[in-house]
């Protein structure tokens, strides 16, 4: 799952930096990953089963996290296929108008 959201992202433009859990153990961590990267992606899945077209079906959480604020403009959850989880991503990056390199409007 994780996969085909990042390719969802790549698709719009957007590039990705490593992640570690040690560049965020303080305030000071947040600014500096801030600086790399605007965005951080967090996805929580477990494959329940298939659905009728034969995808893979997901119990899931999703975020996307503004790293230099700590907001967390996406967050999406629930249990649905594949198809259906993207196309929700999808939807929540237009309908919150979030585009690769965009800056927060003041």
């Amino acid at each position: 799952m994780l996969t085909t959201l990042k390719q969802r992202l790549a698709a719009r433009g957007w590039s990705f930096a490593p992640y570690t859990a040690d560049m965020t153990r303080g305030i000071d961590d947040y600014r500096a990953m801030a600086q790399r990267a605007r965005y951080r992606l967090t996805v929580q899945a477990t494959e329940i089963g298939a659905c009728d077209s034969g995808q893979s079906s997901y119990r899931y959480r999703v975020a996307l996290i503004e790293n230099a604020s700590g907001e967390v403009p996406i967050t999406l959850s629930g249990a649905d296929c594949l198809g259906v989880i993207d196309s929700g991503f999808a939807d929540a990056l237009q309908q919150h108008r979030i585009v690769a390199g965009a800056r927060p409007s003041s």
